[in-house]
């Protein structure tokens, strides 16, 4: 293999539990984590209210690019337990 020829993306570490909890799987963790380090990194640097500022913007940007986006995110929004989502992150912490 070439230094030009790439493995496939492992996802895991070696000797590493998945990261609890694991809501988000597959190719698109390094950029729901690169998201979420954004956000903390915004929240530290301009304040919560710029960071929600800025979520909501973003969000009305993407939802004004992708119209069916806004629908079905909601309808699968309504299926989900909002609050369990938020206590499963701290299930772990001892």
């Amino acid at each position: 293999m070439t230094s030009m020829q790439t493995q496939p993306f492992n996802n895991s570490f070696p000797g590493s539990q998945p990261p609890k909890p694991n809501i988000f799987t597959g190719s698109n963790s390094v950029a729901i984590y690169t998201v979420l380090r954004i956000l903390v990194k915004m929240h530290r640097t301009l304040g919560l209210e710029a960071m929600l500022e800025y979520t909501g913007k973003y969000i009305s940007i993407m939802e004004e690019r992708d119209p069916v986006l806004e629908p079905a995110v909601s309808k699968a929004l309504c299926l989900m337990s909002i609050e369990k989502i938020y206590k499963e992150a701290f299930i772990h912490e001892k």
